[in-house]
């Protein structure tokens, strides 16, 4: 890979990088939010999961689009590509993860919750730094690691593809 390639592929990622901050904190406090407003049982937060990534979704594709990826294909194109490839991550495997570690494999959500009791978040915050929340935590976070691979992945090689292709043939 040339320097130059080098160089645009780490801004991209970089980009890419901060948009998935954006998103995830967008996800993850609907997720929180509709859970605890809810009273939504450990075996069945998928179902939060799910709507608060439908709302990560739409601000997901604006920015990628605009700007990490620069896409100037068809918009109608690209947002049918970015939704099956985004589909795919949160709900083949971002909440199915979510669940599986919320429900089925919680000791990395235990482990967290006795780190942050040892340390002393519990006591300063008890009504919030509960065993469920630190279980949900932990598997959102889990979870979000896999899809975001996924998702650059595929929006890099598949949705936002036709531009970089075009950005080569000009060099």
């Amino acid at each position: 890979m040339a320097a130059r390639s080098i160089r645009g592929f780490r801004a991209q990622l970089s980009r890419f990088a901060v948009v998935g901050v954006l998103n995830t904190l967008t996800d993850y406090v609907v997720f929180i939010g509709l859970t605890k407003l809810l009273s939504i049982p450990l075996d069945w937060v998928w179902t939060a999961k799910a709507l608060s990534g439908a709302v990560a979704i739409t601000g997901s594709f604006i920015l990628n689009r605009r700007w990490v990826f620069r896409g100037q294909g068809k918009l109608v194109h690209e947002g049918a590509a970015f939704l099956a490839a985004t589909v795919v991550g949160v709900y083949a495997i971002q909440t199915p993860l979510t669940h599986v570690f919320s429900s089925v494999f919680q000791e990395p959500g235990k482990l967290a919750f006795d780190l942050a009791d040892e340390v002393g978040i519990v006591d300063a915050f008890p009504t919030v730094a509960t065993e469920p929340f630190a279980i949900k935590t932990a598997a959102f976070a889990l979870a979000t690691v896999a899809s975001l691979s996924w998702n650059f992945f595929a929006y890099r090689q598949w949705v936002f593809r036709e531009r970089r292709l075009e950005i080569r043939a000009l060099r």
